[in-house]
């Protein structure tokens, strides 16, 4: 959920093209929305009539969310909360959405909340990580149903050794 006006979203949406690595157009007509991706050297153009790709609204959203966090953590504390945004990725975009966040929300406290063991082994050395519940997976539980809770945050803190 984003604390913007229609008008601070406008602008939001206008500023995106020139801070993104992957949004290189944002056309905005009235309430539709058309966006120009540039996703590893391929281009996508999506309006919101021709319906986007389930992992590209997501990427979109990321982009929304670090550059939103990133701007109002220059003027106040800012936190972002991502609650199992990443787990519904293939391990590999886990992983490069992690990178792509950190390097969005540049200054802001991030918050990820996550049942995905790859996520928590492929977090950066230089986030703190607390486990929530710390029982073991079975081998015939899925990590959809994972009984482990992880919450990640940016920071300077060292990783804690077990």
């Amino acid at each position: 959920m984003f604390d913007l006006s229609v008008s601070a979203m406008r602008s939001t949406l206008s500023l995106l093209p020139s801070n993104s690595r992957i949004i290189n157009d944002v056309q905005l007509d009235g309430t539709q929305v058309s966006w120009t991706l540039d996703i590893h050297g391929r281009s996508w153009k999506y309006s919101e009539n021709d319906g986007i790709a389930s992992g590209h609204r997501s990427l979109i959203i990321m982009e929304i969310a670090g550059f939103h966090a990133r701007h109002h953590a220059r003027v106040e504390p800012t936190i972002l909360l991502l609650d199992e945004f990443l787990d519904n990725y293939v391990p590999s975009w886990q992983v490069q959405a992690l990178e792509r966040l950190q390097e969005t929300a540049e200054h802001a406290q991030v918050a990820i909340v996550s049942h995905s063991p790859h996520l928590l082994m492929e977090t950066p050395r230089d986030w703190s990580i607390t486990m929530l519940d710390e029982r073991p997976l079975s081998r015939r539980e899925s990590h959809w149903s994972s009984p482990l809770d992880y919450e990640v945050e940016t920071g300077l803190a060292p990783r804690k050794a077990k």
